[in-house]
């Protein structure tokens, strides 16, 4: 992609095993086509589990480098433990809150992502 375009990764997850939620893979479509209409390239992931989330942001993180404006949106279940905020994937293994960091998604890791890639303007939703 060019220079001075537009990235956004959107993450939707609903089909949890244990809560499934009704409405994330929903938005996360409604959201993509939003994106992709005001001109971003879009990446989008549902129902994706911890190894999907982490490839997407990997790869979202990689491209960044190459456009003006990152979008990070995510819709699903999260938590926060002792401050630090998480994004659960889907068949996260997760019976107590010390188990939370092993199989979740730390939010920062993007935010690191974003930081790293040095373009002018990030917006996480």
């Amino acid at each position: 992609m060019a220079s001075g375009g537009r990235l956004a990764l959107v993450i939707g997850n609903s089909n949890y095993a244990d809560v499934p939620l009704i409405n994330p893979v929903n938005d996360a479509t409604d959201m993509a086509n939003k994106l992709s209409a005001l001109g971003f390239e879009v990446i989008k992931q549902t129902n994706v589990d911890r190894q999907g989330m982490r490839m997407a942001i990997r790869d979202f993180g990689n491209r960044l480098k190459d456009v003006d404006v990152g979008l990070f949106y995510y819709a699903g279940h999260g938590v926060q433990i002792k401050g630090v905020n998480y994004l659960v994937p889907l068949r996260a293994d997760i019976n107590s809150a010390d188990e939370v960091q092993d199989e979740s998604i730390e939010a920062s890791s993007v935010l690191r992502k974003m930081e790293t890639a040095g373009n002018k303007v990030n917006i996480v939703i």
